[in-house]
């Protein structure tokens, strides 16, 4: 999982996703985008999230990965947009 921030102090927050097909059928690219914006709610919704645009792209075989490796790989990846 990879990400590109656009950091704005004075807009809202926003959450792009980009699957590819290798990732998995539709069920599957579904299912993670699901989790993925369910992860992003709940950390916008705890203030870990500075405002801005966010574009979060998955690799091949990312079609596994549960929720809670998800919020990990996200925090880590906020974490180094953070800085």
């Amino acid at each position: 999982m990879s990400m590109i921030a656009l950091v704005r102090p004075d807009g809202s927050t926003q959450l792009a996703v980009a699957l590819p097909r290798s990732v998995g059928n539709a069920v599957v690219r579904n299912r993670l985008r699901r989790r993925l914006r369910a992860v992003f709610r709940h950390l916008v919704d705890s203030d870990v999230v500075p405002r801005g645009m966010y574009l979060v792209s998955f690799k091949p075989g990312s079609g596994d990965l549960t929720s809670s490796e998800m919020s990990r790989s996200l925090g880590s990846l906020l974490a180094r947009a953070d800085s």
